[in-house]
């Protein structure tokens, strides 16, 4: 039969679960027991050989501690969080609390019920803003708990990275945000830097490329990076001291290189392009949107799927796409085809106070993710009628194809696809030529070609170079 536990047993059992944290041994044995022991006072309480026996894809939430959830990812392992709502959006979110068994339950019970008496404040803030996201703060930050430099984890490396390096410098930071929460963390967030070896690197990064080789590169990479910013190796940002002491190893310094693989450059032939952007239709609207404006401008996923209306003119038919969002960090003006601005004004037209131009369906605020995007139409190749070696990227590579095949010369594929020229070039240092409208008439022939308004016979713009 259950019973309602007094005050003082609750208080009894907080006591408990704070000294169980702070002893080793015996003692935190019997401490353990005597927990169990008052725990049962109020009902079944889980064990590890409920959470023990979680499979993949599950999750295990704590009857008798509302929002204490374990979740078996297939990826990143048990992980405990304390699921709660926001105070100011009032969307549901998940504060990471640590691995399983690296945080055993007394412990993840201890930071459930901190957690919870934390709620209480009104000043208390589960969310931040990483790179321009809003995510829930880990239960060690949010209870100041953590590590100091000479005792860091690597979940406190990488949300020191992510905080005050990728977030100020790169343009990938989302990328690098997600590569390193995705499959460093939960593998090797418990683990003090200082323990870190090559081998523990090798073994997450080179069992990733045996079924995602362009994710173990992009982790790789970052990886690198991350350690050298750690050691002090940057110029990018002011460090008053590096990261990490030099007796700390950089563990980077001894992985293996990762084998070479064969680029898979797929060049879509006009007539799949064409099908494409006619079944994506099919797709939903915002997704879909998204994957018309990027056709129809040839520019990468990620320069669409972050616009922001500030950079668009309809008046005037331009996106002026900013150096620090551009890949080779110099401003692009992309003139825009008449399909471009009639698909921009439908959505202007649907959200007329709207920051993006793609808002993120879960949190309006921010922009939604290219990666998603691209997972997106990664899932339904099938039925968009395209190739399985078909990436966002690959329009691009039809777009440069189908230029060249209609004798568009190189500087105006240049200017349309914002390829700076290469330096053995002699237009490389004595062109000034804007080429906006033959660039303009190039991006309009390629929107009529891959819309059907255009037969997609061979055209020179000899007359147009102006």
């Amino acid at each position: 039969m259950n019973r309602r536990r007094t005050q003082t047993q609750n208080e009894a059992l907080d006591l408990l679960y704070q000294a169980h944290e702070m002893v080793r041994g015996p003692l935190r044995t019997a401490i353990a027991a005597a927990i169990e022991a008052g725990e049962k006072g109020s009902g079944i309480d889980l064990n590890n050989l409920a959470y023990d026996q979680l499979q993949p894809g599950q999750k295990l939430t704590d009857p008798k501690r509302p929002g204490l959830v374990m979740r078996h990812g297939k990826l990143d392992g048990r992980r405990w969080v304390f699921r709660t709502t926001e105070q100011l959006t009032r969307h549901q979110i998940e504060v990471p609390m640590g691995n399983y068994p690296s945080v055993g339950i007394a412990a993840a019970r201890e930071i459930w019920r901190q957690l919870r008496d934390l709620r209480k404040d009104p000043n208390a803030k589960f969310v931040e803003v990483v790179s321009g996201r809003r995510r829930p703060v880990h239960a060690n930050k949010l209870l100041g708990t953590e590590a100091a430099a000479d005792g860091m984890k690597m979940s406190d490396l990488v949300r020191k990275y992510i905080k005050d390096y990728a977030t100020k410098v790169k343009r990938s930071v989302d990328v690098d945000d997600r590569l390193l929460h995705r499959h460093i963390v939960p593998k090797l967030g418990d683990k003090p830097v200082t323990s870190i070896e090559a081998k523990d690197i090798t073994q997450v990064v080179h069992t990733l490329h045996d079924h995602a080789p362009r994710e173990a590169e992009k982790l790789m990479a970052c990886l690198s990076t991350m350690f050298n910013v750690a050691k002090g190796k940057t110029r990018k940002i002011k460090m008053s001291e590096p990261w990490l002491d030099d007796e700390i190893a950089n563990p980077m310094a001894s992985v293996p290189p990762l084998p070479l693989r064969q680029a898979e450059n797929y060049k879509p032939p006009i007539e799949e392009m064409r099908r494409y952007c006619d079944k994506l239709d099919g797709l939903d609207e915002l997704y879909a949107d998204a994957l018309r404006l990027q056709v129809l401008t040839a520019t990468r996923i990620s320069e669409t799927v972050d616009l922001p209306w500030s950079e668009i003119n309809l008046d005037e038919r331009r996106w002026v796409l900013p150096a620090e969002r551009s890949k080779n960090k110099a401003e692009h003006i992309i003139l825009l085809p008449t399909q471009a601005v009639e698909l921009l004004r439908r959505r202007r037209d649907t959200a007329p106070s709207g920051a993006w131009v793609f808002p993120s369906p879960k949190y309006p605020d921010e922009h939604a993710a290219s990666d998603s995007v691209s997972k997106i139409l990664a899932a339904n190749r099938d039925k968009l009628g395209i190739d399985k070696r078909f990436v966002s990227h690959s329009i691009r590579h039809a777009a440069t194809t189908w230029f060249a095949e209609n004798l568009i010369p190189i500087e105006v594929r240049d200017r349309v696809l914002n390829h700076l020229p290469s330096s053995a070039r002699v237009d490389s240092t004595y062109n000034g030529a804007a080429l906006n409208r033959p660039a303009s008439i190039a991006w309009q022939r390629w929107a009529d070609v891959i819309t059907g308004a255009d037969s997609g016979e061979v055209v020179s713009l000899d007359d147009a170079r102006a």
